[in-house]
């Protein structure tokens, strides 16, 4: 092994002449750490373009910044003509994806569905993490009847926006339709705790339900509570926390909130079959009779009012009268 002297100017370079290695002075190696940096600055600055949400013209800059100021070596400037060609691309077609979307939903604003369908996939296909594609495609197969399909885009959209409040509440109603009032509830609760919109009358009356249908009956009364200050004449808030105090078998205060609707809303017939099977409850069966009759009165072949006399005949030892009104009910509602 050999080595080469110091140099007059005190450098103190050191050469090993058997494998060809260097040794550097502080400041060269000052200097190669600050040009790493730089590269992995540079390199943090690429990854941000891939993000879907960044305006395309911050995208092209930041782009040809980073082609300009990486190290102009034979390697890097082949690298950077391949990192450019290829960045070109993924803005043209999100570009192109944001065109299609934005064709999407004209078709869907002209109630176009099954074409806005065909295009929100186009804009799916050409930004893949886009999560408003996915949510208005979702839309369009909602309104189409597909529910499985908008379940499915609902989700992939989420999975990309945890929460994206539209995609949210969308999905909620989806999950009460199908009858899948858990995931319905989840739903609305993530939308409540992350949104800064407050929520909205139906909202809150759509997450009391869920609620009901579970049998979480103090949990609904209390978004129903929240929806009367919104809206305190709101019928189905009304309706809904008489339902819950019955299912709280609160039955007395059930019937005075049925009373207090009565007097904004006297020609609703759901609340005098809500207070009638109150009163069978209580065994107010006069009550009850009065309740039902007037309901039968206004409207024959209502069945939930049908069904209740018939049951409250039966308990009274009055099976003709029973099976008759079991009969208009059950052809009323097969």
């Amino acid at each position: 092994k050999s080595r080469d002297s110091f140099s007059g100017n005190s450098e103190k370079k050191i050469r090993t002449t058997y494998i060809g290695l260097k040794a550097i002075s502080k400041e060269e190696a000052e200097a190669a750490q600050e040009d790493a940096i730089q590269k992995q600055k540079k390199t943090q600055e690429v990854r941000a373009l891939l993000t879907p949400d960044a305006p395309i013209g911050e995208k092209l800059t930041t782009a040809a910044n980073t082609v300009k100021q990486v190290n102009k070596t034979p390697f890097l400037i082949a690298a950077s003509v391949l990192l450019i060609g290829g960045l070109a691309f993924l803005v043209t077609n999100l570009g192109r994806g944001e065109t299609s979307l934005k064709d999407g939903e004209k078709l869907f604003a002209d109630k176009k569905y099954e074409e806005a369908a065909r295009v929100f996939t186009a804009a799916v296909e050409l930004n893949p993490v886009s999560a408003h594609s996915y949510f208005m495609r979702a839309r369009a197969y909602n309104k189409l009847g597909d529910t499985d399909k908008a379940l499915a885009d609902f989700s992939k959209c989420l999975n990309i926006n945890s929460t994206y409040p539209e995609a949210l509440d969308h999905r909620a109603s989806l999950y009460i339709r199908l009858g899948k009032s858990s995931e319905a509830l989840s739903d609305y609760k993530t939308l409540f705790g992350s949104s800064a919109e407050k929520p909205k009358l139906y909202q809150l009356n759509n997450a009391a339900l869920a609620c009901r249908q579970l049998q979480k009956f103090e949990e609904a009364s209390s978004y129903y509570d929240k929806a009367l200050k919104l809206e305190p004449k709101d019928k189905d808030a009304l309706l809904g926390r008489a339902l819950s105090e019955t299912g709280l078998k609160q039955y007395a205060k059930a019937i005075e909130q049925c009373e207090k609707m009565i007097a904004i809303y006297p020609d609703d017939l759901d609340i005098y079959v809500t207070r009638g099977w109150c009163f069978v409850q209580l065994k107010q069966n006069s009550a009850a009779l009065k309740d039902f009759d007037f309901v039968l009165k206004k409207m024959p072949n209502n069945a939930k009012a049908a069904l209740n006399r018939g049951h409250l005949y039966n308990q009274m030892g009055k099976p003709d009268l029973a099976i008759r009104d079991y009969d208009v009910a059950s052809k009323a509602d097969p």
